[in-house]
């Protein structure tokens, strides 16, 4: 019975977090960071996108990878 409360109180806290950003973005609103927060997120991105184009192995070969931000738009080298 403790466990069904304690998930049930987890579920109750948590959902309405998860989805706060989802339900934001659906109303036309961006998340309050951006769809890109940070320099590690855009270099994830970057290499997700060229993986499938390069392949991992010349990827990894080209690493490190660096993120500038310039007027809102993030750099990948």
């Amino acid at each position: 019975m403790r466990v069904l409360v304690a998930l049930a109180l987890c579920a109750v806290g948590v959902v309405p977090l998860a989805t706060h950003g989802q339900f934001a973005a659906r109303r036309g609103r961006p998340p309050v960071q951006g769809y890109v927060p940070d320099s590690i997120t855009a270099v994830r991105i970057a290499e997700a996108v060229w993986i499938p184009i390069y392949g991992a192995d010349e990827i990894r070969s080209e690493r490190p990878f660096r993120a500038t931000l310039k007027n809102n738009v993030w750099y990948v080298r």
